[in-house]
């Protein structure tokens, strides 16, 4: 009797954290709730100065060399960050969700009856006169 009460809080348990990660990623997707943040990554840029430099003559290089790095972003950090920390959030997630999935697994694997059916044998017996 104590393996079933524990299966049904086992089984509980899981629904339970299947469903937390399933309303989580639903509110994270539409918004309403904001992901963590993993990472943080640079926006991607190209240095127009270095580009430019070998195509024009040697004083006007020397110019742009003498003014700085004109770099230009090409992605910004927002489209590199934000896409990469949902899709690891939700790879969390889908973890969780498996491991409340396991944990239900193990409610049902004790809640199961155990039933053993025997089969009899019989034996026929022939009476010769």
């Amino acid at each position: 009797m104590a393996n079933k009460i524990l299966g049904y809080a086992l089984i509980a348990l899981g629904i339970g954290i299947i469903l937390f990660v399933v309303v989580d990623g639903y509110r994270t997707l539409t918004k309403q709730k904001e992901y963590v943040q993993f990472f943080n990554f640079q926006g991607i840029s190209l240095d127009m100065s270095a580009a430019l430099s070998n195509s024009l003559p040697p004083e006007i290089g020397q110019l742009l060399q003498q003014a700085g790095p004109l770099k230009q972003e090409i992605i910004p950090a927002e489209m590199v960050n934000g896409p990469t920390n949902i899709f690891v959030y939700l790879l969390f997630l889908g973890f969780f969700a498996m491991c409340g999935a396991r944990i239900a697994s193990i409610g049902t694997t004790l809640t199961r009856s155990v039933v053993v059916n025997l089969k009899e044998d019989k034996v026929t017996q022939t009476t010769t006169q």
